[in-house]
């Protein structure tokens, strides 16, 4: 049997908690507790689907990163190996991607190193 696995950094985490507050604020907190598991159940999936997705690459330019957008978010992820991923952060799809991107780049991989 193969083990996958779907590592969240912290600063996923932290992105997580934000679009938590953020949904709660807006919409409820029934809302925003099934958006957050809807972006965490979009995550887990990736596992098994990332080959087949189509690759946002205008966004992602030398940084490592894969993008999959679930709902208004993008999730950043980068593959560690076979079917294992870390997911370093979530993006509102409104905000500028690639910046984001790199600033996130270099956070994940000392975060990467740690999982």
């Amino acid at each position: 049997m193969i083990k996958e696995q779907c590592y969240l950094t912290k600063t996923a985490l932290n992105t997580l908690k934000k679009i938590g507050r953020d949904t709660e604020k807006c919409w409820g907190k029934v809302q925003a507790r099934r958006y957050l598991d809807s972006l965490l159940k979009g995550s887990y999936e990736l596992i098994d689907s990332y080959k087949r997705l189509p690759c946002r690459t205008e966004m992602t330019s030398n940084t490592g990163l894969f993008l999959h957008q679930i709902h208004h978010h993008y999730v950043a992820f980068k593959i560690i190996r076979e079917n294992e991923i870390a997911v370093i952060a979530y993006l509102h799809e409104s905000m500028d991607i690639p910046t984001r991107l790199k600033e996130f780049q270099e956070m994940s991989a000392i975060e990467i190193s740690t999982l």
